[in-house]
Protein backbone atom coordinates (compact mmCIF):
# COMPACT_ATOMS: atom_id res chain seq x y z
CA UNK A 1 0.00 0.00 0.00
CA UNK A 2 1.48 3.44 -0.97
CA UNK A 3 2.59 5.34 2.11
CA UNK A 4 0.43 8.47 1.63
CA UNK A 5 -2.62 6.37 0.67
CA UNK A 6 -2.25 4.35 3.87
CA UNK A 7 -1.95 7.61 5.80
CA UNK A 8 -5.25 8.81 4.31
CA UNK A 9 -7.04 5.48 4.81
CA UNK A 10 -7.58 4.64 8.51
CA UNK A 11 -6.73 1.16 9.68
CA UNK A 12 -9.70 -1.21 10.12
CA UNK A 13 -10.87 -1.74 13.69
CA UNK A 14 -9.51 -5.28 13.65
CA UNK A 15 -6.03 -4.22 12.52
CA UNK A 16 -4.44 -3.65 15.99
CA UNK A 17 -5.35 -7.24 16.91
CA UNK A 18 -4.00 -8.53 13.60
CA UNK A 19 -0.79 -6.54 14.14
CA UNK A 20 -0.28 -8.02 17.62
CA UNK A 21 -0.98 -11.51 16.26
CA UNK A 22 1.55 -11.06 13.44
CA UNK A 23 4.18 -9.68 15.82
CA UNK A 24 3.72 -12.63 18.18
CA UNK A 25 3.79 -15.17 15.30
CA UNK A 26 6.97 -13.68 13.86
CA UNK A 27 8.54 -13.56 17.30
CA UNK A 28 7.65 -17.23 17.82
CA UNK A 29 9.41 -17.98 14.54
CA UNK A 30 12.34 -15.74 15.50
CA UNK A 31 12.88 -17.39 18.89
CA UNK A 32 12.66 -20.86 17.37
CA UNK A 33 15.05 -19.99 14.54
CA UNK A 34 17.49 -18.32 16.94
CA UNK A 35 17.67 -21.29 19.31
CA UNK A 36 17.17 -24.37 17.16
CA UNK A 37 20.77 -24.85 15.94
CA UNK A 38 22.10 -24.37 19.48
CA UNK A 39 19.73 -27.02 20.83
CA UNK A 40 20.97 -29.65 18.36
CA UNK A 41 24.61 -28.54 18.48
CA UNK A 42 26.04 -31.73 19.99
CA UNK A 43 24.07 -33.80 17.46
CA UNK A 44 25.42 -32.13 14.33
CA UNK A 45 28.94 -31.87 15.79
CA UNK A 46 28.88 -35.63 16.41
CA UNK A 47 27.57 -36.36 12.90
CA UNK A 48 29.75 -34.01 10.90
CA UNK A 49 32.99 -34.10 12.92
CA UNK A 50 33.13 -36.89 15.53
CA UNK A 51 31.66 -39.72 13.46
CA UNK A 52 32.32 -38.04 10.11
CA UNK A 53 35.98 -37.06 10.63
CA UNK A 54 37.08 -38.98 13.72
CA UNK A 55 37.71 -35.86 15.85
CA UNK A 56 37.20 -35.60 19.60
CA UNK A 57 34.03 -33.76 20.67
CA UNK A 58 35.91 -30.62 21.80
CA UNK A 59 37.93 -30.60 18.56
CA UNK A 60 34.73 -30.99 16.54
CA UNK A 61 33.06 -28.18 18.47
CA UNK A 62 36.10 -26.00 17.86
CA UNK A 63 36.01 -26.81 14.11
CA UNK A 64 32.30 -25.93 13.95
CA UNK A 65 33.04 -22.66 15.76
CA UNK A 66 35.84 -21.78 13.31
CA UNK A 67 33.75 -22.36 10.20
CA UNK A 68 30.81 -20.47 11.69
CA UNK A 69 33.17 -17.60 12.56
CA UNK A 70 34.32 -17.33 8.95
CA UNK A 71 30.71 -17.24 7.81
CA UNK A 72 29.64 -14.69 10.39
CA UNK A 73 31.84 -12.13 8.64
CA UNK A 74 29.04 -11.89 6.07
CA UNK A 75 26.72 -10.66 8.81
CA UNK A 76 28.70 -7.38 8.82
CA UNK A 77 26.42 -6.19 6.01
CA UNK A 78 23.38 -6.82 8.23
CA UNK A 79 23.34 -3.40 9.91
CA UNK A 80 23.48 -1.65 6.52
CA UNK A 81 20.47 -3.71 5.48
CA UNK A 82 18.73 -2.87 8.77
CA UNK A 83 19.31 0.84 8.20
CA UNK A 84 17.16 0.58 5.04
CA UNK A 85 14.10 0.63 7.30
CA UNK A 86 14.70 4.41 7.66
CA UNK A 87 14.55 4.82 3.86
CA UNK A 88 12.07 2.25 2.52
CA UNK A 89 10.04 1.60 5.67
CA UNK A 90 9.59 -0.91 8.46
CA UNK A 91 7.10 -3.14 6.58
CA UNK A 92 9.32 -4.37 3.68
CA UNK A 93 12.16 -5.35 6.03
CA UNK A 94 9.68 -7.11 8.35
CA UNK A 95 8.39 -9.21 5.43
CA UNK A 96 11.84 -10.00 3.99
CA UNK A 97 13.13 -11.05 7.42
CA UNK A 98 10.25 -13.48 7.84
CA UNK A 99 10.95 -15.12 4.48
CA UNK A 100 14.69 -15.25 5.21
CA UNK A 101 14.27 -17.08 8.52
CA UNK A 102 12.07 -19.71 6.85
CA UNK A 103 14.52 -20.22 3.97
CA UNK A 104 17.49 -20.54 6.36
CA UNK A 105 15.79 -23.32 8.30
CA UNK A 106 14.83 -25.08 5.07
CA UNK A 107 18.50 -25.06 4.02
CA UNK A 108 19.58 -26.49 7.39
CA UNK A 109 17.04 -29.30 6.96
CA UNK A 110 18.36 -30.12 3.50
CA UNK A 111 22.11 -29.86 4.33
CA UNK A 112 24.15 -33.05 3.88
CA UNK A 113 27.47 -31.46 4.92
CA UNK A 114 28.49 -28.91 7.49
CA UNK A 115 29.29 -26.18 4.96
CA UNK A 116 25.72 -26.16 3.63
CA UNK A 117 24.40 -26.37 7.18
CA UNK A 118 26.60 -23.39 8.16
CA UNK A 119 25.19 -21.44 5.19
CA UNK A 120 21.67 -22.07 6.52
CA UNK A 121 22.77 -20.99 9.99
CA UNK A 122 24.22 -17.82 8.51
CA UNK A 123 20.90 -16.98 6.85
CA UNK A 124 19.12 -17.54 10.15
CA UNK A 125 21.61 -15.32 12.04
CA UNK A 126 21.33 -12.60 9.39
CA UNK A 127 17.55 -12.44 9.46
CA UNK A 128 17.05 -12.87 13.22
CA UNK A 129 19.60 -10.25 14.26
CA UNK A 130 17.29 -7.33 13.37
CA UNK A 131 14.21 -8.05 15.55
CA UNK A 132 12.11 -5.98 13.14
CA UNK A 133 8.92 -7.11 14.83
CA UNK A 134 10.03 -5.27 17.96
CA UNK A 135 10.47 -1.95 16.11
CA UNK A 136 6.70 -2.08 15.59
CA UNK A 137 6.24 -2.62 19.34
CA UNK A 138 8.50 0.34 20.15
CA UNK A 139 6.64 2.68 17.78
CA UNK A 140 3.06 1.51 18.38
CA UNK A 141 3.06 1.25 22.19
CA UNK A 142 2.03 3.97 24.70
CA UNK A 143 5.19 5.27 26.36
CA UNK A 144 4.20 4.27 29.90
CA UNK A 145 3.46 0.67 28.85
CA UNK A 146 6.17 0.22 26.20
CA UNK A 147 8.37 -2.13 28.20
CA UNK A 148 5.42 -4.13 29.54
CA UNK A 149 4.02 -4.69 26.03
CA UNK A 150 7.46 -5.40 24.59
CA UNK A 151 8.22 -8.10 27.14
CA UNK A 152 4.66 -9.45 26.94
CA UNK A 153 5.38 -10.16 23.27
CA UNK A 154 8.69 -11.72 24.32
CA UNK A 155 6.80 -13.77 26.93
CA UNK A 156 4.46 -15.19 24.29
CA UNK A 157 7.21 -15.57 21.71
CA UNK A 158 9.49 -17.59 23.95
CA UNK A 159 7.11 -20.52 23.69
CA UNK A 160 8.52 -20.95 20.20
CA UNK A 161 11.50 -22.51 21.92
CA UNK A 162 9.21 -25.04 23.61
CA UNK A 163 8.58 -26.56 20.18
CA UNK A 164 12.29 -27.47 19.91
CA UNK A 165 12.36 -30.19 22.61
CA UNK A 166 8.94 -31.36 21.39
CA UNK A 167 10.33 -31.89 17.89
CA UNK A 168 13.58 -33.32 19.32
CA UNK A 169 11.46 -35.88 21.14
CA UNK A 170 9.47 -36.64 18.00
CA UNK A 171 12.34 -36.94 15.53
CA UNK A 172 15.73 -37.44 17.23
CA UNK A 173 16.65 -41.08 17.85
CA UNK A 174 18.61 -42.42 20.81
CA UNK A 175 21.76 -42.59 18.67
CA UNK A 176 21.49 -38.86 17.89
CA UNK A 177 20.32 -39.16 14.26
CA UNK A 178 17.19 -37.57 12.80
CA UNK A 179 18.02 -34.09 14.10
CA UNK A 180 17.52 -32.38 10.70
CA UNK A 181 13.76 -32.86 11.01
CA UNK A 182 13.54 -30.18 13.71
CA UNK A 183 14.04 -27.61 10.91
CA UNK A 184 11.50 -28.46 8.19
CA UNK A 185 8.11 -27.98 9.92
CA UNK A 186 8.97 -24.51 11.35
CA UNK A 187 10.25 -23.56 7.88
CA UNK A 188 6.80 -24.29 6.42
CA UNK A 189 5.13 -22.34 9.24
CA UNK A 190 7.48 -19.44 8.47
CA UNK A 191 6.34 -19.47 4.85
CA UNK A 192 2.71 -19.19 5.97
CA UNK A 193 3.52 -16.27 8.31
CA UNK A 194 5.34 -14.54 5.43
CA UNK A 195 2.16 -14.70 3.30
CA UNK A 196 0.04 -13.31 6.16
CA UNK A 197 2.45 -10.39 6.66
CA UNK A 198 2.49 -9.71 2.92
CA UNK A 199 -1.31 -9.55 2.83
CA UNK A 200 -2.15 -7.72 6.07
CA UNK A 201 0.85 -5.79 7.46
CA UNK A 202 0.68 -1.97 7.27
CA UNK A 203 3.57 0.46 7.56
CA UNK A 204 4.34 1.93 11.01
CA UNK A 205 2.36 5.15 11.57
CA UNK A 206 5.30 6.76 13.39
CA UNK A 207 7.50 6.15 10.34
CA UNK A 208 4.84 7.50 7.95
CA UNK A 209 4.37 10.64 10.03
CA UNK A 210 8.11 11.31 9.82
CA UNK A 211 8.01 11.06 5.99
CA UNK A 212 5.07 13.27 5.09
CA UNK A 213 7.00 16.40 4.04
CA UNK A 214 9.19 15.75 0.94
CA UNK A 215 11.61 18.49 1.95
CA UNK A 216 11.93 17.10 5.45
CA UNK A 217 12.28 13.62 4.01
CA UNK A 218 15.31 14.70 1.95
CA UNK A 219 16.93 16.13 5.06
CA UNK A 220 16.16 13.01 7.08
CA UNK A 221 17.57 10.75 4.35
CA UNK A 222 20.86 12.64 4.64
CA UNK A 223 20.93 11.91 8.37
CA UNK A 224 20.02 8.23 8.08
CA UNK A 225 22.42 5.42 7.22
CA UNK A 226 25.08 3.57 9.17
CA UNK A 227 27.91 6.11 8.83
CA UNK A 228 25.85 9.17 9.88
CA UNK A 229 24.29 7.14 12.71
CA UNK A 230 27.73 6.00 13.90
CA UNK A 231 28.93 9.61 14.00
CA UNK A 232 25.77 10.64 15.83
CA UNK A 233 26.16 7.92 18.46
CA UNK A 234 29.71 8.87 19.33
CA UNK A 235 28.90 12.58 19.67
CA UNK A 236 25.90 11.80 21.86
CA UNK A 237 26.85 10.97 25.45
CA UNK A 238 23.85 8.75 26.18
CA UNK A 239 24.18 6.62 23.03
CA UNK A 240 27.96 6.49 23.34
CA UNK A 241 27.83 4.87 26.79
CA UNK A 242 25.06 2.52 25.70
CA UNK A 243 27.34 1.52 22.81
CA UNK A 244 30.28 0.83 25.09
CA UNK A 245 28.07 -1.15 27.48
CA UNK A 246 26.62 -3.42 24.78
CA UNK A 247 30.08 -4.24 23.40
CA UNK A 248 31.26 -5.24 26.88
CA UNK A 249 28.10 -7.23 27.66
CA UNK A 250 28.34 -9.13 24.38
CA UNK A 251 31.85 -10.36 25.13
CA UNK A 252 29.85 -12.86 27.22
CA UNK A 253 27.22 -13.67 24.58
CA UNK A 254 28.70 -16.61 22.67
CA UNK A 255 29.82 -18.40 25.81
CA UNK A 256 26.50 -17.94 27.61
CA UNK A 257 24.09 -18.69 24.76
CA UNK A 258 25.75 -21.03 22.25
CA UNK A 259 27.32 -23.93 24.16
CA UNK A 260 24.83 -24.91 26.84
CA UNK A 261 23.41 -27.90 24.92
CA UNK A 262 26.89 -29.21 24.22
CA UNK A 263 27.80 -28.72 27.89
CA UNK A 264 24.71 -30.68 28.95
CA UNK A 265 25.56 -33.46 26.48
CA UNK A 266 28.93 -34.02 28.18
CA UNK A 267 27.15 -34.96 31.43
CA UNK A 268 23.72 -36.26 30.34
CA UNK A 269 22.21 -38.64 27.77
CA UNK A 270 20.34 -37.35 24.68
CA UNK A 271 17.00 -38.09 26.38
CA UNK A 272 18.04 -36.31 29.60
CA UNK A 273 19.15 -33.25 27.65
CA UNK A 274 15.78 -33.13 25.90
CA UNK A 275 13.98 -33.38 29.27
CA UNK A 276 15.94 -30.43 30.64
CA UNK A 277 15.18 -28.36 27.52
CA UNK A 278 11.45 -28.77 28.13
CA UNK A 279 11.66 -26.66 31.28
CA UNK A 280 13.78 -23.85 29.84
CA UNK A 281 11.01 -21.95 27.94
CA UNK A 282 8.73 -21.76 31.00
CA UNK A 283 11.47 -20.21 33.13
CA UNK A 284 12.44 -17.83 30.30
CA UNK A 285 8.81 -16.77 29.84
CA UNK A 286 8.45 -15.97 33.55
CA UNK A 287 11.65 -13.91 33.48
CA UNK A 288 10.50 -11.99 30.37
CA UNK A 289 7.11 -11.21 31.88
CA UNK A 290 8.76 -9.97 35.08
CA UNK A 291 11.10 -7.76 33.05
CA UNK A 292 8.28 -5.87 31.36
CA UNK A 293 6.57 -4.88 34.59
CA UNK A 294 9.82 -4.27 36.47
CA UNK A 295 11.43 -2.00 33.88
CA UNK A 296 8.26 0.10 33.53
CA UNK A 297 8.05 0.33 37.33
CA UNK A 298 11.65 1.03 38.41
CA UNK A 299 13.25 2.00 35.09
CA UNK A 300 15.42 0.33 32.44
CA UNK A 301 18.75 0.87 34.24
CA UNK A 302 17.84 -0.67 37.58
CA UNK A 303 15.98 -3.53 35.91
CA UNK A 304 19.07 -4.23 33.77
CA UNK A 305 21.22 -4.46 36.90
CA UNK A 306 18.74 -6.84 38.56
CA UNK A 307 18.71 -9.15 35.56
CA UNK A 308 22.50 -9.05 35.19
CA UNK A 309 22.81 -10.39 38.74
CA UNK A 310 20.07 -12.95 38.08
CA UNK A 311 21.82 -14.07 34.88
CA UNK A 312 25.17 -14.46 36.65
CA UNK A 313 23.67 -16.40 39.56
CA UNK A 314 21.55 -18.60 37.30
CA UNK A 315 24.52 -19.29 35.04
CA UNK A 316 26.73 -20.40 37.93
CA UNK A 317 23.87 -22.53 39.28
CA UNK A 318 23.29 -24.14 35.89
CA UNK A 319 26.96 -25.10 35.49
CA UNK A 320 26.98 -26.66 38.95
CA UNK A 321 23.61 -28.43 38.54
CA UNK A 322 24.60 -30.04 35.25
CA UNK A 323 27.97 -31.10 36.65
CA UNK A 324 26.33 -32.72 39.68
CA UNK A 325 23.61 -34.46 37.63
CA UNK A 326 20.72 -32.50 39.16
CA UNK A 327 17.15 -33.45 38.11
CA UNK A 328 16.02 -32.16 34.69
CA UNK A 329 13.53 -29.60 36.14
CA UNK A 330 16.27 -27.98 38.22
CA UNK A 331 18.78 -27.84 35.38
CA UNK A 332 16.17 -26.66 32.86
CA UNK A 333 14.80 -23.92 35.10
CA UNK A 334 18.28 -22.58 35.90
CA UNK A 335 19.06 -22.61 32.18
CA UNK A 336 15.90 -20.65 31.40
CA UNK A 337 16.48 -18.15 34.19
CA UNK A 338 20.03 -17.31 33.14
CA UNK A 339 19.36 -17.26 29.36
CA UNK A 340 16.20 -15.19 29.79
CA UNK A 341 17.89 -12.77 32.19
CA UNK A 342 20.88 -12.36 29.87
CA UNK A 343 18.62 -11.51 26.91
CA UNK A 344 16.69 -9.12 29.16
CA UNK A 345 19.91 -7.20 29.77
CA UNK A 346 20.63 -6.92 26.03
CA UNK A 347 16.97 -6.14 25.22
CA UNK A 348 16.81 -3.35 27.80
CA UNK A 349 20.00 -1.90 26.33
CA UNK A 350 18.35 -2.04 22.88
CA UNK A 351 15.20 -0.41 24.23
CA UNK A 352 17.27 2.43 25.68
CA UNK A 353 18.98 2.82 22.30
CA UNK A 354 15.56 3.14 20.62
CA UNK A 355 14.28 5.54 23.29
CA UNK A 356 17.37 7.75 22.94
CA UNK A 357 17.36 7.98 19.11
CA UNK A 358 15.22 10.31 16.94
CA UNK A 359 12.71 8.61 14.61
CA UNK A 360 14.45 9.66 11.39
CA UNK A 361 17.57 7.65 12.28
CA UNK A 362 16.16 5.13 14.78
CA UNK A 363 16.54 2.22 12.36
CA UNK A 364 20.09 3.28 11.49
CA UNK A 365 21.02 3.61 15.17
CA UNK A 366 19.62 0.15 15.82
CA UNK A 367 21.67 -1.05 12.85
CA UNK A 368 24.81 0.35 14.46
CA UNK A 369 23.81 -1.40 17.66
CA UNK A 370 23.89 -4.67 15.69
CA UNK A 371 27.49 -3.88 14.67
CA UNK A 372 28.41 -3.22 18.30
CA UNK A 373 26.71 -6.43 19.38
CA UNK A 374 28.63 -8.30 16.68
CA UNK A 375 31.92 -6.76 17.80
CA UNK A 376 31.45 -7.94 21.37
CA UNK A 377 30.25 -11.34 20.20
CA UNK A 378 33.34 -11.71 17.98
CA UNK A 379 35.54 -11.27 21.06
CA UNK A 380 33.48 -13.87 22.93
CA UNK A 381 33.67 -16.29 20.02
CA UNK A 382 37.44 -15.83 19.58
CA UNK A 383 38.08 -16.46 23.28
CA UNK A 384 35.91 -19.60 23.23
CA UNK A 385 37.67 -20.90 20.12
CA UNK A 386 41.12 -20.34 21.62
CA UNK A 387 40.31 -21.86 25.02
CA UNK A 388 38.60 -24.95 23.59
CA UNK A 389 42.06 -26.08 22.45
CA UNK A 390 43.06 -27.01 26.00
CA UNK A 391 40.03 -26.61 28.32
CA UNK A 392 36.75 -28.53 28.61
CA UNK A 393 33.63 -26.75 27.38
CA UNK A 394 32.22 -26.17 30.90
CA UNK A 395 35.34 -24.32 32.03
CA UNK A 396 35.45 -22.26 28.82
CA UNK A 397 31.90 -20.95 29.09
CA UNK A 398 32.35 -20.15 32.78
CA UNK A 399 35.58 -18.19 32.26
CA UNK A 400 34.33 -16.26 29.21
CA UNK A 401 30.69 -15.88 30.20
CA UNK A 402 30.61 -13.91 33.44
CA UNK A 403 33.00 -10.90 33.39
CA UNK A 404 31.60 -8.91 30.46
CA UNK A 405 28.02 -9.28 31.66
CA UNK A 406 28.74 -7.79 35.09
CA UNK A 407 31.01 -4.99 33.87
CA UNK A 408 28.66 -3.99 31.03
CA UNK A 409 25.62 -3.85 33.31
CA UNK A 410 27.58 -1.74 35.79
CA UNK A 411 28.52 0.74 33.02
CA UNK A 412 24.86 1.10 32.04
CA UNK A 413 23.82 1.69 35.65
CA UNK A 414 26.53 4.29 36.30
CA UNK A 415 26.90 6.12 32.97
CA UNK A 416 23.51 6.12 31.22
CA UNK A 417 20.45 8.30 31.88
CA UNK A 418 17.07 6.65 32.45
CA UNK A 419 14.75 6.53 29.39
CA UNK A 420 11.54 5.23 31.00
CA UNK A 421 8.45 7.08 29.71
CA UNK A 422 10.13 8.59 26.62
CA UNK A 423 7.82 9.84 23.84
CA UNK A 424 9.55 8.39 20.77
CA UNK A 425 7.96 10.88 18.38
CA UNK A 426 9.39 13.78 20.41
CA UNK A 427 13.06 12.67 20.60
CA UNK A 428 15.05 15.52 19.06
CA UNK A 429 18.02 15.24 16.70
CA UNK A 430 20.64 16.86 18.93
CA UNK A 431 24.13 16.11 20.22
CA UNK A 432 25.17 15.98 23.85
CA UNK A 433 28.91 16.25 23.94
CA UNK A 434 30.73 14.47 26.74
Amino acid sequence: MPKLLQRQKPAPKWYPFALVALIVLVHLLDTYATDVATKVQSLYVNEFFVRGQGLSFEAGLQRATLISTMGYAFAIVGPFYKALMDKIGRRPIFIINTAGMALGMLLCWYAQNFYLFAAGQLMIVFFTMHDMQMIYVYEASPAKWRSTLYFACKFLGVFGTLAIPLLRDAFVRADGTGWRNVFWLPALVGGAIFLLALLFMRESDVFLKSRLEPKQTQEKDKKSGIVPALKYIFTHRQLKWLAVAIIVICTSLYAMTMYYESYLSTALSTEQVTRALYYQPFAMAAVYLLSGFLSDAIGRKKAGAVFALLAAGGFAGFLLAAQRGAPAPVTGVLLGVYIGSFWNVTDLNGMMFAESAPTEIRGSVMGVQSILLGAGTAVSLALCFALLSFLPVGTVIGVVGLPGLIVGAALTLLKVNETKGTDLAAVAYTTQEG
